[in-house]
């Protein structure tokens, strides 16, 4: 009994630990919910098939662990937070573990959390209304 291969059903995108060298990886979602990787400078070259449990492992063991942020409170909608290997953070929608996440670089998120601490301590009607602010 074979298995059929999963297909490409989305764009490939650059990863975002590819920086801004040259030496680049990109990713793109399988259809049976696992990840295809690929040189940049080989798009028809090989690729590297994750499928879901390979991609769900290998993507949190670079990332760590992420905890529930503590702005989130005790409300459903709630946001995760794991620290990367450059010292940055990796933000993910709690409800959606295997979907995007949005990458700070170090420096991003220290302005990031600054700038929280300072809306709060100048703000009078307290940190839970700074929170829904868009």
């Amino acid at each position: 009994m074979t298995s059929a291969t999963p297909t490409v059903v989305g764009p490939f995108v650059k990863a975002t630990a590819s920086g801004q060298q040259g030496n680049c990886v990109e990713v793109a979602p399988l259809s049976d919910g696992g990840r295809a990787v690929r040189d940049s400078k080989n798009q028809h070259g090989p690729r590297l098939h994750f499928g879901p449990a390979q991609w769900t492992a290998f993507t949190d063991s670079v990332v760590g662990p992420f905890v529930k942020a503590t702005a989130s409170g005790q409300q459903d909608a709630c946001v995760e937070v794991a620290p990367l290997s450059d010292g940055g953070r990796a933000v993910r929608d709690s409800k959606n573990q295997h979907g995007p996440r949005l990458h700070f670089g170090p420096a991003q998120w220290t302005a990031f959390t600054d700038s929280g601490r300072a809306v709060r301590s100048t703000v009078p009607y307290g940190p839970a209304s700074v929170t829904g602010r868009s």
